[in-house]
């Protein structure tokens, strides 16, 4: 895997990527529907972005999913 998919991202760049604000991020990952952050220190947390990658896509499959089954 690239290192680029390994780098940890802030959650500004987890929002320009999904398009979902802190607020709805955070309900997510208490949820269990969000990819949880990586605490760095105490005041620190940056999100994986592979994970964040992933759910994107995920969700690009549940969408894709739903248009087949409306079919």
């Amino acid at each position: 895997m690239d290192s680029e998919h390994d780098a940890l991202i802030d959650g500004r760049r987890t929002r320009e990527i999904t398009g979902i604000s802190k607020s709805e991020r955070w309900r997510l990952i208490k949820e269990g529907r969000f990819p949880r952050p990586i605490r760095l220190g105490p005041r620190c947390t940056r999100f994986s972005l592979r994970e964040v990658s992933e759910w994107v896509e995920a969700r690009k499959a549940e969408r894709d999913a739903q248009r087949e089954g409306e079919a």
